[in-house]
């Protein structure tokens, strides 16, 4: 299993640490949201429709931490993560 960490700041637990996020991710992440402008999350119901396409579209499981934000994306296997890494490198 494979994970990619998303850090937050100390100072304010909602801004993510955008500078310790791999670009793999933040360009699969910027680009899926401009394939597919319609599909969001809704935090107030917690419907996280582009957080269940983000995992089927790159074979990932997304995880929650105790604020209900992303923790981590977990790949089961190494090949689908180098999978992943190749194309949004």
């Amino acid at each position: 299993m494979i994970a990619i960490d998303i850090p937050y700041r100390e100072e304010d637990s909602h801004l993510i640490k955008m500078d310790q996020v791999p670009a793999a991710l933040q360009n699969a992440i910027s680009k899926t949201f401009d394939l597919y402008p319609k599909i969001v999350n809704n935090e107030k119901t917690k419907d996280m429709r582009f957080d269940r396409l983000f995992e089927k579209l790159y074979n990932c499981k997304v995880e929650y931490n105790e604020n209900n934000a992303v923790s981590r994306i977990i790949w089961k296997n190494e090949h689908d993560y180098t999978i992943f890494l190749l194309r949004w490198s």
